[in-house]
């Protein structure tokens, strides 16, 4: 039996147990959180999915997992991650890791994590999945290379933990892999997470790659709360995805629409399937952790120097999650 470990039973971390139930092969699951009500959530979830054959077990400390691991999934919170790996990484030998985003809080882990993965022969992800799904994969084949301008709008989406999807969504759609941020339109004002110790960001946040494609990020009281949508530009073309609504529209140069209604998967529909992939290819779809801190670094430099300014101290853990 593969044995995979899900570190961090919350929210998230519940939801990739719910699509491990789901996987076509066999597992031995270890679900470990310091936290009994997150423990209690997972286990909760868990039988929601029927026919399940796994064999499972529902830990409080990473101390008693095995001493071999095909697939570590970390979905706790970021700002002890490193420490969590390190720990890990002394416990068991993991064949293959998915990290959750924020992948860390401090640039400086980024490379002693990647230094430490060649070390293990660990191979890593992180969960920026939006490049997995169909409709994405679609308009990336509709642009076909076109330089494009992006927009993401919405009210109280979570811009500081959310926008690293968007961002890896829109190189993805590019084909680049770097770019550079512009931070001064967001809102000069501290708010609170409804995480304790963390915060959130509103306004816009702008980036650019450096052959000039935009990426313009919007987080507006003025929008409605059930408004959240990505536009595409590129050429006289225009796309519009409702991802709440599950609403695709592309409007071409000749004014002729096309709409269609789309599917955007949840994750605990995914895990299994991105499971089962690993498995079979040694391989995933999502982006590596060498890959992603060249955004990841970028973008969390700019919140930084955000959060500097508006705390009037200098900031260099970045506290979002």
């Amino acid at each position: 039996m593969k044995r995979i470990a899900v570190v961090g039973s919350g929210e998230i971390g519940s939801r990739h147990l719910q699509g491990l139930a789901k996987s076509k092969n066999k597992l031995s699951l270890y679900v470990v959180d310091s936290n009994n009500d997150s423990l209690e959530l997972s286990k909760k979830r868990y039988n929601e999915i029927p026919n399940s054959l796994n064999d499972i077990k529902f830990l409080n400390d990473i101390s008693l997992l095995p001493s071999a691991i095909d697939i570590g999934i970390i979905s706790t919170t970021s700002i002890h991650r490193k420490q969590l790996i390190e720990s890990l990484l002394k416990i068991s030998s993991i064949k293959y890791m998915i990290l959750e985003k924020i992948v860390f809080q401090n640039v400086e882990d980024f490379d002693t994590v990647v230094k430490l993965f060649s070390k293990n022969n660990t191979k890593s992800w992180v969960n920026c999945n939006r490049r997995t799904f169909k409709i994405y994969q679609k308009i990336k084949e509709y642009i076909s290379g076109e330089q494009i301008f992006m927009k993401v709008m919405g009210n109280s989406w979570g811009m500081a933990c959310n926008s690293i999807h968007f961002i890896d969504l829109f190189l993805y759609l590019t084909s680049q892999d770097t770019l550079s941020f512009r931070n001064d339109d967001l809102v000069k004002k501290i708010i609170h997470s409804k995480r304790e110790n963390f915060f959130e960001i509103k306004g816009k946040l702008y980036a650019e790659t450096e052959r000039g494609d935009k990426l313009e990020l919007i987080d507006d009281k003025n929008y409605d709360k059930e408004f959240f949508q990505i536009e595409i530009y590129y050429k006289h073309n225009e796309i519009k995805v409702d991802e709440i609504n599950k609403r695709f529209k592309i409007i071409s140069e000749s004014k002729e629409v096309l709409e269609e209604k789309i599917e955007i998967p949840f994750q605990s529909d995914q895990t299994g399937i991105l499971v089962d992939k690993l498995f079979d290819t040694n391989d995933l779809s999502l982006p590596t952790l060498n890959a992603c801190m060249k955004y990841h670094i970028p973008m969390l430099l700019s919140f930084n120097d955000y959060f500097s300014k508006v705390m009037k101290k200098e900031i260099k853990s970045c506290p979002i999650t």
